[in-house]
């Protein structure tokens, strides 16, 4: 993702609907409720970037 900027907007435009997938949560029943805390707490509520992928890794 970091690599191809057009997957970081794709992320940016989809987090709920990408997230469940990419953090093996998809079967989950409060995926929303898990996809808001991971963008407010990796994230802080940004668009996601280059820049992000230390606050993500940290």
């Amino acid at each position: 993702f970091f690599r191809i900027p057009h997957l970081l907007d794709e992320l940016n435009a989809n987090f709920f609907e990408m997230a469940p997938l990419l953090f093996l949560y998809d079967t989950a029943s409060d995926k929303d409720y898990k996809s808001r805390r991971i963008k407010e707490f990796y994230f802080v509520n940004k668009t996601i970037a280059n820049s992000s992928k230390v606050e993500s890794t940290n």
